[in-house]
């Protein structure tokens, strides 16, 4: 199988069933096929999988203070992103170099 396909789930649950999944087919993870999940789950780690981890308190205490303000009829404060941070484990590979073009 020439390349490599990346692919990304808005969860570490469907990451690792995905895993899963192509290890039943036969496409090896990293090799084949680049696995990221999102929310770095107690099932991440174990398994292998890069995940996404976000400040999910920070997140919530955002949402309640914007909340708040809104019910005393005051404006919401700006927005503020959360951080965010790549967990890189086994189941992602660097990317594969591109072939040089002759010219």
């Amino acid at each position: 199988m020439p390349g490599r396909v990346e692919g990304v789930s808005r969860s570490d649950l469907l990451a690792v069933a995905g895993m899963a999944r192509a290890r039943d087919i036969g496409r090896p993870v990293p090799q084949t096929l680049s696995i990221t999940g999102f929310d770095d789950s107690p099932l991440a780690a174990p398994a292998g999988l890069t995940s996404a981890w976000v400040d999910y308190q920070q997140l919530g205490r955002g949402a309640a203070e914007h909340l708040m303000a809104l019910i005393r009829g005051e404006p919401p404060p700006a927005f503020s992103p959360v951080p965010v941070e790549l967990r890189v484990r086994a189941s992602t590979a660097p990317p594969l170099a591109k072939p040089r073009r002759s010219r």
